[in-house]
């Protein structure tokens, strides 16, 4: 099952080289080893081991991140919007973010000790 999943993503791969990806060329796959849509999602299941929400797209948005069009216009900028499905990966995925290293950030707040350790009261307001 993963080989015929990996042996489509490759042929997909290709033709979207080619071209413009359609659905004609997926279902064109799906009868090439005699697959419904169902053995389809039933293989993704498989293969991936954690709960995955899969959007239908078009085949030739296949690698477009999620977003939200109202989203994208207020924030305009790259996002990678994930349905939060497992509330103990969603804390882990906080803690790990909010509490990594950054240098910039540090130094920040190491110079801002040290003005208010100095007395520098507009540093605190």
């Amino acid at each position: 099952m993963k080989e015929i999943l990996t042996e489509m993503n490759a042929t997909m791969n290709k033709l979207e080289k080619e071209k413009m990806l359609s659905w004609s060329d997926f279902d064109n796959l799906l009868t090439k080893y005699n697959w419904t849509y169902d053995d389809y999602e039933c293989a993704l299941r498989v293969v991936h081991t954690r709960t995955t929400m899969i959007h239908k797209r078009e085949p030739n948005a296949r690698w477009v991140n999620q977003y939200n069009e109202e989203i994208l216009r207020a924030w305009n900028a790259n996002m990678d919007i994930q349905f939060v499905l497992d509330p103990y990966a969603c804390a882990k995925y906080l803690m790990s973010y909010t509490t990594k290293p950054e240098r910039e950030m540090s130094l920040l707040l190491e110079a801002t000790h040290k003005e208010c350790r100095e007395g520098n009261m507009s540093v605190r307001e």
